[in-house]
């Protein structure tokens, strides 16, 4: 996606030592970037606030492309894609994030990769405020990090809250889980608004 002249531009500028200094060279930084993108790609950017080592990164997603309804719809497609650590194709498997970096993927939506940079979502809501479509982050195995290592998509909300995910346990394959229960509830951190 970059041309020659921005990559250039970009690696002279990254050889500075005012790259690493104020916020400002950073969105100074950000715009040299950003400006060699095509407009269609521009929609779909992840945009930060800062973008030095990731310091009060705030992350915005470009959803206005896809309704909820069509992004669940896909998500749900998904069930029984088989488990794979690391993967976000579904042809071969999906693990957690990889499950949510594919259905992003399917609409032309940049996401971070990884689950624990989800927990830098612009907006986190409360389990009443949920809705389809929004994002349901989880500790890993270790309760007592408190840092996100699961991860899933909403897919309905009322009497429970159910979602989606990719299962690295008995099921080991992508299905759904409600928040009701045990395991999830007591490993639940946030909950993203990405629309």
């Amino acid at each position: 996606m970059f041309n020659t002249q921005a990559q250039t531009s970009y690696s002279a500028f990254n050889q500075t030592p005012q790259f690493l200094a104020a916020n400002s060279v950073n969105q100074q930084a950000v715009s040299q970037i950003t400006s060699s993108y095509d407009a269609s790609a521009k929609t779909n950017l992840i945009k930060t606030d800062t973008l030095i080592n990731g310091v009060d990164t705030v992350y915005h997603f470009n959803t206005a492309t896809v309704t909820p309804e069509a992004f669940v719809s896909y998500a749900l497609s998904l069930k029984g894609t088989p488990y794979l650590y690391g993967s976000t194709d579904p042809a071969v498997g999906v693990d957690c994030s990889g499950l949510v970096t594919a259905v992003f993927n399917n609409f032309n939506i940049a996401v971070p990769r990884r689950t624990v940079d989800f927990k830098n979502a612009e907006k986190k809501i409360t389990i009443e405020e949920a809705k389809p479509g929004d994002i349901v982050l989880f500790t890993g195995s270790d309760l007592s990090l408190r840092k996100p290592g699961h991860m899933g998509i909403i897919t309905s909300v009322g009497k429970d809250v159910e979602f989606v995910h990719a299962s690295s346990g008995q099921t080991c394959a992508v299905t759904t889980g409600k928040l009701s229960y045990t395991y999830f509830k007591t490993r639940l951190l946030d909950i993203v608004r990405v629309f």
